[in-house]
């Protein structure tokens, strides 16, 4: 299952490179490849309807940027991860992160990573680590849910 981002999420998508591949091949105009790919993504996806432009936007963006075109990635999402093992201090900052996100009422693709060798990929020493767009925020502290809302916000306005 491959990933792609709406509107700042990351949504799972099965078959995306098969249909990709398939619709490549095809000698019709970009509009029909477009709706061919919704198409299909369609029939092995929930997409709700309320969202349908969204996704036909982000497959075609995605299809480009498969065979090699340069794309313009989305802009103003946010991108969070808490690094920790699982301990409960690691827990509380994920918790706090959880709480922030859903008073602002802002959407975030939030991953919690446990793993140690991914951990490690970010060269910090000490647990609980908040990142936020691939920034390192905090290291070795669980900061409070109102400091953690102003992050957000002082993240959300770049």
């Amino acid at each position: 299952m491959e990933k792609i981002r709406i509107k700042g999420n990351e949504i799972g998508i099965i078959g995306l490179k098969e249909v990709f591949e398939y619709v490549k091949n095809l000698s019709v105009s970009d509009e029909e490849k477009k709706e061919e790919i919704f198409k299909r993504i369609k029939e092995k996806n929930y997409i709700p309807q309320e969202v349908e432009n969204d996704f036909k936007e982000s497959l075609w963006r995605e299809y480009r940027k498969y065979m090699g075109e340069k794309v313009e990635e989305e802009k103003n999402y946010l991108e969070i991860k808490v690094l920790g093992a699982g301990c409960p201090r690691c827990e509380a900052l994920l918790k706090n992160v959880r709480n922030a996100l859903a008073e602002l009422n802002i959407q975030a693709n939030l991953n919690y990573i446990k793993d140690i060798k991914e951990i490690a990929k970010y060269k910090v020493f000490s647990t609980p680590v908040l990142i936020i767009n691939d920034n390192v925020i905090t290291k070795g502290e669980v900061p409070s849910k109102e400091k953690i809302k102003d992050l957000i916000l002082k993240f959300k306005e770049v």
